[in-house]
C-alpha cells in the first residue's frame, strides 16, 4: 500500500479571493450610490452611447424622452423635439444649453462626451424643462421695461411741470 500526499499553501489564493470580493462589494455599493443619485436629480440624465443608443435614463428623462422623441431605453435618437442629435451633441452657438421648443414647452439640453481615452465612448446627457422658468424670465423683463417707461414719463411730466411753472409766474 502506498500513500501520496501533495501539500499545497493556499493563503496567497485565499486572501486574493478576500480582496477581489471586498472590491466586488465597493463596486456594488458604488454603483448603488450612482443609481441613487441618478433617480434623485431633478432634472433628466441619460447616458448615449456611440450610436446614440439610450443606455440608463433616470425618471425624469424617461418622462421627456417619451414627450420629445417617444424613445425609451434601449432605443437609438435621431432627435429631440424635432432637434437633430447630431445638433444637440455639439457645443451651442450661444451659452452652455441648446433651447428645444415643442408641444408647447420649453426644454434645454446639455451633452458632454464619455470619454475613455482619446476617443469618446458616448454622451452624458442633462435635460430640463424650463418653460415656467422663461415665462418668469419674460414676465420680469416685461415689468422691468414698463418701471423704465414709467420713469421716463415721470421725468418728462417733471421737466414739463418745470417749464409751466415759469410760464406761469411770469404770466402772472
Amino acid at each position: 500500500t502506498h500513500f501520496i500526499a501533495i501539500k499545497q499553501d493556499i493563503t496567497a489564493r485565499k486572501e486574493a479571493e478576500r480582496e477581489r470580493e471586498q472590491l466586488l462589494e465597493q463596486v456594488r455599493a458604488q454603483a448603488e450610490q450612482m443609481e441613487q443619485i441618478m433617480q434623485s436629480v431633478p432634472e433628466g440624465i441619460f447616458l448615449l452611447d456611440a450610436e446614440g443608443q439610450i443606455l440608463v435614463a433616470n425618471p425624469h428623462a424617461e418622462e421627456y424622452l417619451t414627450l420629445l422623441a417617444n424613445a425609451a431605453v434601449g432605443d437609438t435618437l435621431t432627435e429631440l423635439g424635432g432637434v437633430p442629435l447630431s445638433l444637440l451633441l455639439t457645443p451651442p452657438t450661444s451659452g452652455n444649453w441648446h433651447e428645444i421648443r415643442a408641444h408647447g414647452q420649453i426644454y434645454e439640453l446639455v451633452a458632454q462626451p464619455v470619454k475613455s481615452g482619446p476617443v469618446s465612448q458616448g454622451w452624458a446627457v442633462v435635460l430640463r424643462q424650463v418653460t415656467e422658468q422663461k415665462r418668469m424670465e419674460q414676465q420680469f423683463q416685461r415689468q422691468e421695461r414698463l418701471a423704465a417707461i414709467g420713469h421716463l414719463a415721470a421725468g418728462i411730466a417733471h421737466d414739463f411741470n418745470n417749464l409751466m411753472a415759469v410760464i406761469l409766474l411770469h404770466a402772472q
